[in-house]
């Protein structure tokens, strides 16, 4: 296993009840964060996701494509992508011309289990144009980390539940509790998003690139035997056929 970095900032992510219908607006954002500078890697990669049924994080893995939760609600013409300068949002935003989810995932149904009973709370957006050369995609981790393990959330919601710094994009340093890619998912110990960081990413970092890879996205918070609360994200490198076939779909699409 390759040995990863771990973060000096804290980050705030969004929460929601796992078993309830998930308004994004209602998720909860990050936690005790802090903003993200201009300088940090986690404000060219993470988006804020504007729909009809609220606000919700995002992370851009490819050019024209982001990744983000299918609870999020995500339509085609009913959705604007806006990137960071920092912890600050940029206008104009970018309109979505097409989305996937995973086969049998459902957000209607507040169903996240995909056709092979993984968990799978994922939504793919492709974007109407490509982002800018000052941005960029991350790739995804793919190894298996044990409990403890350092990992950086970031999200874009209503952080320590504060209407006034809604839309600021803030980070955090996380432990993993659980890491269990076969099942779809990744714990992270203790409450860390907040109503808006919904899809956002949880990142490592690798220590022989320095670059940001991507873990996990968003789902929501539940109890757990041992920490009490843990915040679960869909494990993003389980599904990294299912995206790569989406993405080359949403392409050839006309």
């Amino acid at each position: 296993m390759k040995r990863i970095m771990t973060f000096g900032l804290v980050l705030a992510s969004v929460m929601i009840n796992c078993g309830r219908a998930r308004e994004p607006e209602s998720s909860l954002m990050i936690s005790k964060g802090t903003l993200v500078t201009a300088s940090e890697p986690a404000s060219k990669s993470t988006v804020m996701i504007q729909s009809a049924f609220g606000k919700c994080t995002g992370v851009i893995i490819d050019p024209q494509f982001v990744l983000t939760a299918a609870h999020c609600k995500a339509g085609v013409g009913l959705s604007t992508i806006y990137l960071y300068q920092g912890s600050v949002r940029v206008s104009p935003g970018i309109g979505v011309t097409g989305v996937a989810l995973p086969n049998g995932v459902s957000a209607a149904k507040d169903d996240y289990m995909d056709d092979a009973n993984v968990f799978a709370d994922l939504a793919l957006l492709k974007l109407e144009k490509p982002i800018p050369a000052s941005y960029q995609a991350v790739g995804i981790f793919g190894e298996t980390v044990a409990a403890g393990f350092p990992a950086l959330a970031v999200g874009a919601g209503r952080h320590n539940n504060d209407a006034a710094q809604a839309q600021a994009l803030q980070e955090r340093t996380v432990s993993i509790a659980s890491h269990k890619p076969q099942d779809g998912y990744v714990l992270v110990q203790g409450e860390v998003t907040n109503p808006g960081d919904s899809g956002g990413p949880l990142y490592v970092s690798n220590a022989e690139s320095g670059r940001l890879q991507l873990m996990g996205i968003v789902h929501g918070r539940e109890g757990h035997p041992v920490y009490w609360s843990v915040t679960r994200y869909t494990n993003v490198s389980t599904h990294a056929g299912w995206i790569a076939e989406a993405m080359q779909n949403l392409k050839s699409a006309p």
